[in-house]
């Protein structure tokens, strides 16, 4: 199956999220058969110039490109490069929804201008091709955006909700270590997933090593791995190596 073949089937897409744009690493991720890969230009180090070489480093791998903000020159240069789809941070009620979701459609469906940019070396290459076969995930992020899921996932043009676990933990006053275990962040992420099921959109999460659990309960895009975390299992081998030779 293809990627969006599985997007729209339900099935789980497995994916690794890059802060750091090491265009060799990401190369190797599509090797080993992830589902798609995340460049991070919101809180990582990439620029927007590294988004051309990544989309080669990638292949045929899905690229999901979280831009830096709702913005629509942002969004639009993304999906340009031949990015898959987008991750818009801090959409936070129906009008950051429809302002995300109409930068990623051409014509009736939205606003993105039609550029000859990358995606046109597709074969028979068109808006409506373009409208059908991009991603446009809002990223639900803090409480105020929990208060208004209902409404901002009935705006038309947006596919999936990716749940920020961190952000939303810090906007309910919670300190970011107890985005994954506070009883109150647990209800406010299934008030999302619960809104998600109704509403028929696909859920999003960067899971790592919680993504069985959160898989079970209906978490369909999972970001399972990311360079971060693979530096910091390292920093972990380096301690316990050095603890053994103490």
């Amino acid at each position: 199956m293809t990627f969006h073949e599985l997007w729209r089937s339900g099935q789980p897409v497995y994916g690794f999220w890059f802060a750091y744009p090491n265009l060799l690493v990401i190369e190797q991720a599509q090797r080993m058969g992830f589902d798609w890969v995340c460049l991070d230009l919101e809180h990582g180090t990439a620029e927007p110039s590294d988004l051309l070489p990544v989309m080669l480093a990638a292949g045929s791998t899905p690229v999901i490109i979280r831009v830096r903000w709702n913005d629509p020159g942002l969004i639009m240069r993304a999906l340009d490069t031949g990015a898959t789809g987008v991750l818009v941070p801090m959409v936070n009620n129906a009008e950051d929804a429809r302002k995300a979701a109409g930068a990623c459609r051409y014509g009736t469906e939205g606003y993105r201008s039609f550029g000859h940019m990358r995606p046109h070396v597709i074969p028979n290459y068109s808006p409506s091709t373009g409208n059908r076969f991009v991603l446009c995930v809002v990223m639900i992020e803090t409480t105020e955006a929990v208060d208004n899921i209902d409404e901002i996932l009935s705006v038309p043009g947006v596919d999936a909700a990716f749940i920020g676990r961190f952000d939303m933990a810090v906007s309910a006053g919670l300190e970011p270590a107890q985005a994954r275990t506070h009883p109150d962040q647990l209800n406010r992420i299934r008030t999302v997933i619960d809104a998600c099921k109704r509403h028929g959109v696909p859920v999003a999460m960067k899971a790592g090593a919680d993504t069985p659990r959160w898989r079970a309960e209906g978490v369909q895009l999972l970001s399972v791995a990311d360079d971060r975390a693979l530096l910091n299992g390292a920093a972990d081998l380096l301690k316990s190596v050095k603890k053994t030779e103490a």
